[in-house]
C-alpha cells in the first residue's frame, strides 16, 4: 500500500458532483440530503487487500475528492495540466476533464458557497 501511495499520482474523482449537477430542479438541501441517500444506497465498496480500514471516499483506490461548491474551482484554469504539474499533481482523464470544464464547474458557477454569501 505505502509503495501504492508513494508512486501513483492520485486520481480526481468528479462522482458525487456528477450526480449532483444533474439534479438541478430541486433545492440545494434537497439536492444535498438526496445525494447523500444515493451514495448510501449505490456507491460501490472498494475495498484494498491488506487495508486495515474498509472503503475509500472516491470510485479509486485512491482519490482526489473534489467539492465543487466550495473551491474546486480553483483549479479550472489547471484541468488539463494538473497531472504533469511538479508539486500535488493528480492524474484526470480527457473525459472528467470535459465533464469538470463543460458540466460541473458551470453549474456551479454561481451557487459555490462564496458566491451565495456574497449574494446575501
Amino acid at each position: 500500500m505505502t509503495y501504492y501511495m508513494k508512486n501513483l499520482d492520485p486520481p480526481a474523482s468528479p462522482e458525487r458532483e456528477r450526480w449532483r449537477a444533474g439534479n438541478k430542479e430541486d433545492s440545494p438541501e434537497l439536492r444535498s440530503g438526496k445525494l447523500n441517500k444515493y451514495i448510501l444506497e449505490n456507491k460501490r465498496p472498494v475495498i484494498i487487500d491488506d487495508n486495515l480500514l474498509a472503503g475509500t471516499t472516491t470510485t479509486k483506490q485512491i482519490g482526489v475528492v473534489l467539492y465543487p461548491h466550495l473551491l474546486a474551482q480553483s483549479i479550472w484554469p489547471e484541468l488539463e495540466t494538473v497531472s504533469r504539474r511538479k508539486k500535488n499533481q493528480f492524474g484526470i482523464t480527457v473525459e472528467e476533464i470535459d465533464e469538470l470544464n463543460f458540466e460541473i464547474f458551470p453549474y456551479w458557477m454561481n451557487r459555490t458557497i462564496q458566491e451565495v454569501a456574497r449574494k446575501e
